[in-house]
């Protein structure tokens, strides 16, 4: 369905949905901007990849889909954190010690094992995209 570099730029782009929620709710903004400093080629990397993607998925309104995703992921991750309850905050603390813990260009690797992207959420696999959605 989705290539490596597809489903890296999937994942790395779900991860930094729960960053940023965690970053706000728990006031780990000094973490998460040690986060993308640390991994900013590989954010931006994928950043490109993940463009590319709804490019080719969905042509001209393959911005206004992007925004639709990150706007999705974004609220599944809120909605997310608030469900987790009391130990949220301490459970970001730890990912985020986790990740600045580990070597450069791996966060695709990381995150690929515990990524839990809601199927719903994303865009066709380009095989099965007959046309560019408008």
């Amino acid at each position: 369905y989705y290539s490596r570099a597809e489903r890296d730029s999937l994942n790395i782009r779900h991860l930094q949905s729960e960053l940023m929620v965690a970053a706000l709710s728990c006031g780990l903004r000094p973490q998460y901007n040690a986060t993308v400093k640390r991994f900013e080629a590989e954010l931006v990397d994928r950043g490109h990849d993940l463009k590319e993607l709804f490019r080719r998925t969905f042509g001209s309104s393959s911005e206004r889909e992007l925004d639709r995703f990150v706007t999705a992921l974004a609220n599944r991750s809120s909605t997310s954190s608030l469900s987790r309850g009391a130990n949220y905050c301490s459970e970001s603390a730890q990912l985020f010690a986790e990740i600045l813990a580990l070597p450069v260009a791996t966060l695709a690797v990381f995150w690929d094992g515990r990524a839990d992207i809601d199927r719903k959420l994303l865009p066709a696999p380009i095989e099965s995209a007959a046309a560019p959605r408008n």
